[in-house]
């Protein structure tokens, strides 16, 4: 950045970092805390193509951990790039479009985050159960035990939409069946703090092959105007992997009356 734009953004980094009195003191005497909330600030007020985060998300409190979150889902809804780099599996499967999964120094995982995250776990598991004196989780820059494969799963998600239709919410999922299956399917409706507001479950039985859909229709809960985020989950039997689809949902002052009445799901069966 330049001078004049440094001084123009000063007192939103100031006011963002929460550090109060202590902005005037040399960044020597701060505690990494400190040092890390001016950092996210700073880099978060750049307006930068790229933002790269490493563990930022578990410095401060419960407030600033939410102010976070929320610049970066802006970020994010703003069609730019972030690199995260954490060891929160929550935040890495409920977040994040693409995960990695680095391990002794080399790539082990690419993928869907929540298949990595499963296979991450069962590493962590396998070198559990290994002898102490070798376990990688004792032994830095030792690799994780070699997992076996995970199956592929019998169902896979392929497309969300979410429509505001009539004062309603309808969330129609797509998704294959390979082979006959019983599985959960899960939706959730998130608010721009990521508070779930809204979650409703179909126990789901198809015993036939090909691309089906179902349908969700939602008069559950008066949204207000504002952001969400849709998030759909297939739960087929273990150890398949977990599928998961997101949406983005804007909703303005005429979309927001929702009715008060139960959740209707509507399951529509393969066709070839």
């Amino acid at each position: 950045m330049t001078r004049g734009q440094v001084k123009a953004r000063m007192q939103e980094i100031i006011d963002f970092a929460e550090l109060g009195e202590f902005i005037d003191e040399p960044v020597r005497t701060y505690s990494s805390g400190m040092f890390m909330r001016l950092a996210f600030a700073v880099a978060t007020h750049v307006d930068p193509d790229i933002l790269i985060i490493d563990e930022i998300l578990a410095v401060g409190d419960e407030h600033f951990g939410r102010k976070s979150m929320k610049r970066m889902r802006d970020f994010k809804q703003s069609g730019k790039t972030i690199v995260l780099v954490t060891h929160d599996l929550g935040t890495v499967k409920s977040w994040c479009d693409h995960a990695v999964w680095i391990d002794g120094g080399r790539v082990r995982e690419e993928g869907e985050p929540g298949q990595v995250v499963e296979r991450y776990r069962a590493a962590v598991t396998a070198a559990e159960e290994g002898p102490a004196e070798t376990s990688a989780l004792r032994a830095p820059g030792i690799e994780l035990p070699a997992v076996a494969a995970v199956p592929e799963s019998t169902v896979q998600l392929t497309e969300l939409k979410v429509l505001p239709v009539s004062g309603r919410l309808e969330l129609q999922v797509s998704f294959k069946v390979s082979s006959p299956t019983s599985f959960e399917l899960v939706a959730q409706i998130s608010d721009s703090h990521g508070r779930v507001l809204f979650a409703s479950t179909l126990p789901a039985s198809v015993q036939s092959v090909g691309q089906a859909r179902a349908r969700l229709t939602v008069e559950h809960q008066a949204f207000a105007p504002g952001k969400y985020q849709v998030l759909v989950q297939a739960f087929p039997p273990a150890p398949q992997p977990v599928q998961e689809l997101r949406a983005d949902l804007e909703l303005n002052a005429s979309q927001a009356v929702v009715k008060s009445s139960h959740p209707d799901w509507t399951l529509e069966p393969p066709t070839a």
